[in-house]
């Protein structure tokens, strides 16, 4: 089980709960300036070079940022290169959490040791923040000691931390109910640690290899072990049933088609109420559940849009063993996201294939970190009519790359930020200012919600949303003759 420990158990670079020690403006300047990931690596360490040493938080940042495009790229020695020296310019809590991240990831002789040795002034650190801090903080420090083999040591800690690392509010929680969940079976409680991994085991749709192997192992050793397989079939189908309950209540069917890759992608179709049905492709955020769509999609339908909800690989139905959590994008980000752009147009044969549509356009959707997937998949065929953005949460390094693709696309973008999201709005407007403002809106709700839940509470935000389609289909800028002259 050591093996899955260093593979998946340290990924853990977004972790990071404690306050955010994020750069300067001219940090953010350098991050929406680059298009793609290589300048975006490229722009950083120039700046971490040529800074003066009087700038140690910015070259920190600097750092720490380029070490996260080369994680994402799926380049881990390039990252921790990054990381140690983020360490060393600034030492910021963020900084010694990605590195330790990646020396455990690494795994060499003397990184668990050393990774301890980072982490004594992080704890420090914690202690004067939250309750989540030092509960991450605290579960990183036990999941060195389970790769130093102090399982004992690591369970006590994990037993002490589990309330908070568990909760679903925890970022990268998956990943620690995996850990507590081995560190349970091989030094506690085996029905504990079925307890712990069961959840994973749902989610996954029994894809998740290691996390099945644990159960199994578990089961062995644990009184409810002999029910467990046909206690577990029951319970996924019980969810099954609750799911197609809530995905007919907006007249929506799953279907499956797929990938280009040969991937068995996971996907709801919602056909229009009019015709000629008019496309929509919606790429969903992992981390959403299907009926947080239940208005928006029924409010398309109802204006002839025929919806296809594309559910990302490792969530929903989309998984696999090469994918079977969100969580197993860790290390290879820019690779998932471009497989994910690129099924947007066989989704959309798909829909096809289920309701008349006309496909030679489509409107693009994308929600949360889905966002950057979207501008993507809209800048590949340049056939999306317009691109609507829900409360868009790309990671400082995507920014850059994602408002180029979104120029790229020529398509006119609408964004839908809530009022009281702090984050995404300030996004919404760098990405807004590289496009045409004659064309391009940012919609704003001030009613409770997030993403594609905004039009479940807000009556005003559909109307709205409807308005501008119905301009931007019907304008000569986003007509096919225009497009023709565009370069390749």
């Amino acid at each position: 089980m050591i093996a899955r420990a260093t593979a998946l158990g340290c990924a853990l670079l977004t972790l990071a709960v404690a306050p955010a020690a994020r750069a300067s403006e001219a940090i953010d300047a350098l991050l929406l300036k680059a298009r793609t990931p290589a300048e975006v690596r490229g722009s950083l360490l120039a700046y971490a070079t040529s800074a003066p040493d009087s700038a140690r938080a910015d070259k920190g940042a600097a750092l720490l940022d380029a070490g996260m495009s080369y994680e994402q790229a799926g380049r881990a020695d390039s990252a921790l290169l990054c990381y140690e020296r983020a360490v060393a310019a600034r030492g910021s809590s963020e900084d010694r959490d990605a590195f330790v991240d990646a020396l455990l990831e690494r795994g060499n002789a003397g990184d668990a040791p050393r990774a301890l040795e980072i982490l004594k002034p992080r704890l420090q650190t914690a202690l004067t923040s939250s309750e989540r801090d030092i509960a991450v903080t605290r579960g990183r420090q036990a999941w060195v000691y389970y790769i130093m083999e102090r399982g004992d040591s690591a369970l006590a800690i994990f037993e002490s931390q589990k309330h908070l690392l568990l909760d679903p509010v925890t970022p990268r929680q998956r990943d620690w109910r995996y850990r507590v969940g081995l560190v349970e079976l091989e030094h506690g409680s085996p029905g504990t640690s079925i307890e712990t991994m069961f959840p994973l085991a749902m989610e996954s749709r029994f894809q998740d290899r290691d996390v099945m192997g644990v159960l199994k192992d578990a089961s062995q050793k644990a009184p409810q072990g002999p029910q467990m397989g046909t206690y577990m079939k029951q319970e996924l189908a019980r969810i099954d049933a609750q799911d197609a309950k809530s995905i007919a209540a907006f007249r929506g069917r799953r279907i499956t088609f797929t990938a280009l890759d040969g991937f068995t992608v996971g996907a709801i179709v919602v056909p229009a109420h009019k015709r000629p049905a008019r496309a929509a492709i919606v790429l969903t955020d992992p981390e959403e559940v299907a009926d947080a769509y239940d208005s928006l999609a029924a409010g398309l339908s109802a204006a002839g849009y025929a919806l296809v909800i594309v559910e990302a690989r490792g969530s929903g139905w989309s998984v696999s063993p090469s994918c079977p959590l969100s969580s197993t994008w860790h290390g290879r980000e820019e690779q998932m996201r471009s497989l994910v752009a690129r099924d947007a147009l066989p989704a959309l044969r798909a829909l096809a294939a289920k309701t008349p549509v006309d496909t030679s356009s489509f409107l693009l959707v994308g929600a949360l970190n889905s966002c950057s997937i979207a501008a993507q998949a809209a800048a590949l065929g340049r056939r999306a009519r317009a691109v609507l953005l829900l409360a868009p949460s790309p990671t400082p390094v995507e920014q850059g790359p994602m408002r180029a693709r979104l120029a790229d696309s020529g398509a006119p973008v609408f964004f839908e930020v809530p009022v009281m999201d702090h984050t995404t709005g300030p996004i919404a407007e760098a990405l807004y200012e590289g496009l045409d403002p004659r064309t391009s809106r940012i919609s704003e709700s001030e009613i409770i919600g997030s993403a594609a839940t905004v039009f479940r509470y807000d009556k005003s935000a559909l109307p709205r949303l409807l308005r501008w389609l119905d301009d931007t289909w019907g304008s000569k800028r986003a007509s096919s003759e225009t497009r023709k002259g565009r370069k390749p």
